[in-house]
């Protein structure tokens, strides 16, 4: 079984904490694992759309990842002989002033190319058709249910998005931030690996910060100027408190 979070934000924004956002992780879905959409309330048609947009995308990531890591060897030695042939032909072919130089230029130019063609070959090969078909009707098949502990989520995320930015900026940088809801509870059990690896691959931004806060704990004078620092991140646009409380809080 594999499972997906629909996590809606203050500001009505959905996101879509999903399995394969890592693309490494798409090919270790088998065909007989079912995918199970855990949502806080009845999904919209809109909503499933987008859904399958976030869901087929990483697929297609996935699969292109899985038959270049496949078909790795074979793209080296490809390149490798271009390299060698293209060296030698240029060698006995072409005399010029500066030996070797004009050859390893072109030769390299010739080898990149071929296993670039090759690459793009591959993800339109019938292999990596059946595959990204197979995920995607599987994908396509998921069931969605509802949580309450995924609504408890969201309702607190919601509280938070209409607090004071500035008292929300400096409790998260004096590590004052809780949330009522059971974050390990059993239908969120994949919850924080998933929601860890969207931030790691959508708000890269956010686990640095979250580094940073954890070598200020403790350090009141440090934490106000963190707490200043978020609260410009914030006006700016460039970071989501609530969501960011979040994190911090999953990554403890």
């Amino acid at each position: 079984m594999k499972y997906c979070y629909l996590l809606t934000l203050g500001s009505k924004e959905t996101i879509c904490i999903s399995p394969f956002i890592d693309p490494v992780k798409v090919s270790s879905w088998e065909e007989e694992d079912p995918l199970q959409v855990f949502s806080a309330s009845t999904v919209t048609q809109e909503q499933k759309d987008e859904l399958h947009r976030t869901i087929y995308k990483e697929i297609d990531r996935g699969v292109d990842r899985w038959v270049q890591d496949t078909r790795y060897l074979p793209r080296l030695f490809l390149g490798g002989f271009v390299f060698l042939v293209a060296y030698f032909i240029l060698s006995l072919a072409v005399r010029d002033p500066i030996p070797m130089i004009d050859e390893l230029v072109i030769a390299s130019i010739a080898t990149l190319a071929a296993v670039h063609i090759m690459s793009r070959r591959d993800r339109k090969s019938s292999l990596a058709l059946k595959q990204r078909l197979t995920l995607k009707n599987q994908a396509g098949a998921c069931t969605f249910a509802l949580d309450d502990e995924l609504k408890t989520l969201e309702h607190h995320l919601y509280e938070l998005s209409l607090s004071d930015p500035i008292d929300l900026a400096e409790s998260i940088a004096t590590g004052e931030i809780s949330f009522p809801c059971d974050l390990q509870g059993k239908n969120l059990l994949h919850f924080k690996e998933q929601f860890l690896t969207w931030v790691s691959f959508k708000r890269k931004n956010m686990l640095s910060l979250v580094k940073q806060l954890e070598k200020i704990e403790g350090d009141s004078i440090r934490q106000e100027t963190f707490s200043s620092r978020l609260l410009k991140l914030s006006m700016n646009g460039t970071l989501d408190l609530p969501l960011f409380a979040l994190t911090v809080e999953l990554s403890k």
